[in-house]
């Protein structure tokens, strides 16, 4: 898929299942975010994922 495309058949969800995703899915998109290119490559990666509800309401 080109670019243009990408954009143009970009979806937003915005209802999602009240079902907490795998380990080994959180891993891979964690793993994805961790592998991608930083401005100038300093690798200045943070992340935080939050599965607790309560947590994530807090905030």
């Amino acid at each position: 898929m080109n670019v243009s495309d990408a954009i143009r058949l970009k979806r937003a969800v915005r209802k999602f299942q009240d079902k907490p995703l795998p380990d080994d899915v959180v891993h891979a998109i964690l793993n994805a975010g961790r592998r991608s290119q930083s401005s100038k490559n300093t690798q200045a990666w943070q992340f935080i994922a939050i599965r607790d509800k309560s947590i994530l309401k807090e905030l």
